[in-house]
């Protein structure tokens, strides 16, 4: 039974597997800008077809730093819980500024729009950069509301022993 819950303990936490999840797909969608293809990158992404060799370069390196904080926060499954949360703060403000970055700067043919809610967003396709950027702060967003409900750290744990302060 003790092996149970510590095994259930492992697995447990939404935001383990949320931070899991959004990493795994911004590794996905950012390893080929980094690493394979920086011009088709910018072509996927933003529909720019007749690039300067600065834009790529700049491309390289947003996708770099897209994989690795695809990778910081595929490897939180093996923090504390204090710092999964702090990651997903720092991930959570990142992402919402890259979509007012996105609101205020329009990438060509966007029709991405954060005033609009009832037009859903200016969402017209799934395939949409904005779309995919604005579901994972989402997940994120919510992971971090759910974490905060659950026991351990805002509220004390129920199976957790109390430890005593020695002097």
């Amino acid at each position: 039974m003790n092996t149970m819950a510590s095994a259930k303990s492992n697995n447990a936490g939404v935001l383990k597997n949320v931070l899991t999840f959004v990493g795994i797909v911004l590794i996905l969608l950012n390893f080929e800008g980094a690493l394979i293809s920086p011009r088709k990158a910018l072509n996927k992404f933003y529909g720019i077809r007749h690039e300067n060799a600065i834009q790529v370069h700049l491309m390289q390196l947003l996708c770099c730093v897209r994989t690795g904080l695809g990778f910081v926060m595929l490897l939180s499954r093996t923090f504390s819980s204090k710092d999964r949360f702090k990651i997903a703060l720092i991930a959570f403000f990142t992402m919402c500024s890259a979509l007012k970055s996105m609101h205020v700067n329009k990438i060509p043919n966007s029709t991405f729009d954060l005033r609009n809610v009832k037009g859903k967003f200016g969402f017209h396709s799934t395939d949409m950069l904005e779309f995919k950027l604005f579901f994972m702060t989402t997940l994120l967003g919510i992971g971090i509301v759910c974490h905060m409900f659950e026991p351990g750290l805002f509220t004390k744990d129920k199976n957790a022993k109390e430890s005593k302060k020695t002097r």
